[in-house]
């Protein structure tokens, strides 16, 4: 009988919806998967759990950019209360009992992302030169501890996966529009007004508007993120996804998701073919046997926006790779068909 060949070649797999949770065995092979778990639901819970079970890799997703939506968003104004870590950042993070506490607020405005537009709502960017010492350390060690508990259920993690890891605040992460989910206290209204760039960076960018109190904070919290997890699982990782560039003297703490690998939208109309952004990232993604390669699918078919590039080297160097789409439905489309592809190469190295 022939000796089977080791693993080589990865799969991870970003779950959109709960849609696609629930469908798992009949999705295209992957060997892990990066799981947002809003609300500690039993059912959706159970269904990760399964996974795990069956051998794949279970990332739970955070944001490190920006709070959530209201309570009436995230979990109801009733109990049962599902939406566990959303209002625990809310209690013990963006306020202290009803009154705000740690927010990018200057006077009546308050910073909000320009993304994760919910009706009339954004979400509040994290003040995180403000977020030190023992506050950090609870909120990393809550991280932990439901990326390992889900809704009190055991699961073994093989990490965190910290989305929006940003050194420092750019001008297009501010909005200039909506309100924000919370007033003066929690859970009034009207909501507060957007920040301006220019304010936050005069009040938060400190010193000299330069954001490396941020920039420090932030590879702090990486580190505290990475050691707790470490406690929970020797072989867990907290793998990033933000800058890959160096900001203020300081990288993000590996690993990485590097993301939009190939180009971004804008990128690939513009400029096209093989970029800058490919020459770095295939830099980046081999620098660290734990990154992942990550594409992201268009309308274009798949073959003109880098993805025969991107398996290529895939297939050449192993690792990890995975599959991101613009929300099209002819994105979606075509991301199946990578990760279709993906494992019609993975199938040939065993």
């Amino acid at each position: 009988m022939a000796r089977s060949r080791s693993r080589t070649h990865f799969i991870l797999r970003h779950f959109e919806s709960e849609k696609e949770v629930f469908s798992w065995r009949s999705l295209p092979p992957f060997d892990g998967f990066i799981v947002n778990i809003q609300y500690d639901r039993a059912p959706y819970i159970a269904e990760v759990a399964k996974m795990v079970a069956s051998g794949k890799k279970y990332f739970r997703y955070y944001s490190s950019i920006d709070y959530q939506f209201s309570l009436t968003n995230f979990g109801g104004a009733s109990p049962p209360d599902e939406a566990t870590y959303f209002n625990w950042v809310r209690d013990n993070v963006q306020f202290n009992g009803s009154t705000s506490f740690k927010r990018l607020r200057v006077s009546g405005d308050v910073g909000l992302f320009a993304f994760y537009l919910s009706g009339a709502e954004r979400r509040e960017l994290i003040p995180w030169k403000d977020v030190t010492g023992s506050l950090m350390q609870s909120l990393a060690q809550k991280m932990v501890d439901l990326a390992g508990a889900p809704g009190g259920t055991t699961i073994p993690c093989a990490g965190i996966f910290l989305d929006q890891a940003w050194l420092a605040h750019e001008s297009w992460m501010y909005a200039t529009n909506n309100a924000s989910g919370h007033g003066d206290t929690k859970e009034s209204q009207p909501g507060l007004n957007p920040l301006s760039f220019a304010s936050g960076s005069t009040n938060y960018g400190t010193p000299s508007s330069t954001w490396t109190d941020h920039t420090t904070a932030i590879q702090n919290f990486i580190f505290e993120l990475q050691a707790r997890m470490a406690v929970l699982n020797p072989a867990a990782i907290v793998l990033a996804n933000g800058d890959r560039k160096t900001v203020n003297s300081t990288t993000v703490p590996k690993p990485w998701l590097v993301e939009n690998a190939w180009n971004s939208y804008a990128d690939h109309v513009t400029a096209g073919g093989d970029g800058p952004r490919w020459a770095a990232a295939q830099v980046n993604w081999l620098s660290d046997s734990r990154n992942v390669l990550s594409l992201v699918a268009f309308g274009a078919a798949n073959g003109a926006t880098g993805f025969p590039e991107a398996f290529a080297l895939w297939k050449a160097n192993g690792g990890w790779i995975s599959f991101t789409n613009d929300s099209t439905v002819s994105a979606v489309i075509n991301r199946e068909s990578a990760y279709v592809d993906a494992a019609m190469i993975q199938g040939g190295h065993y």
